[in-house]
């Protein structure tokens, strides 16, 4: 499986009932090396969107405020109106 194709399931882990994750626990619930995951998790961290919440729990971070800023700035009406 490509690797962003993993790293967006990292992130879609993350729910209203599952708010935070721990490195271990995502890599045994994607079938993940420990390493691999880091490798996931750290890169999230550093793009922002993913921060650690707790010793050892990682939740979303503020970079997908932004982004959910943009897409209701950026309606597909006012995307049309642009074009």
């Amino acid at each position: 499986m490509r690797t962003t194709k993993r790293v967006l399931e990292v992130l879609q882990l993350f729910t209203m009932d599952t708010p935070e994750w721990s490195i271990d626990a995502a890599a045994q619930k994607l079938a993940l090396s420990q390493s691999t995951a880091y490798v996931y998790f750290r890169d999230l961290v550093e793009a922002a969107l993913l921060v650690k919440s707790r010793t050892g729990f990682y939740s979303i971070g503020p970079a997908v405020i932004v982004y959910d800023r943009l897409t209701r700035r950026l309606t597909p009406s006012s995307i049309m109106r642009s074009r």
